[in-house]
């Protein structure tokens, strides 16, 4: 009985930590099922917040970019609690902005519309 026990808090406690939060901190990508678990697979994101230079001189180009491939972006901006809100649900968390996820790709920093142009290209 007790080896039964045993194994069945093992089973929850590892099913309980299949979607835990994922920490973006460089360039990369996630494997496929990470990307499907947390529901990122044919989006493509922007993570940006009010007081970010950066994130301010680059969106454009980002939103031209996924235009100019008929892609439409979803923009969130950590400075908004109902943005915070929705990107909570990716259980994603990031430590610098703008960074932005493409499909299973992500990426930190502005970026020229020509970077953007040739990481869309790849998700295609």
């Amino acid at each position: 009985m007790k080896k039964i026990l045993f194994l069945l808090c093992i089973l929850i406690l590892i099913s309980g930590c299949q979607n835990e939060e994922t920490t973006i901190t460089e360039e990369g990508s996630f494997n496929q099922n990470i990307c499907q678990e947390k529901n990122l697979t044919g989006k493509y994101i922007m993570i940006k917040s009010a007081h970010c230079s950066a994130c301010q001189a680059t969106i454009q180009d980002f939103k031209s970019a996924c235009q100019e491939k008929n892609i439409h972006p979803i923009i969130l901006d950590l400075s908004k609690q109902e943005d915070i809100k929705k990107f909570k649900e990716y259980n994603l968390s990031i430590q610098y902005t703008p960074t932005f996820i493409l499909n299973c790709d992500y990426y930190i920093g502005a970026k020229t519309k020509e970077e953007y142009l040739k990481f869309l290209n790849k998700n295609e």
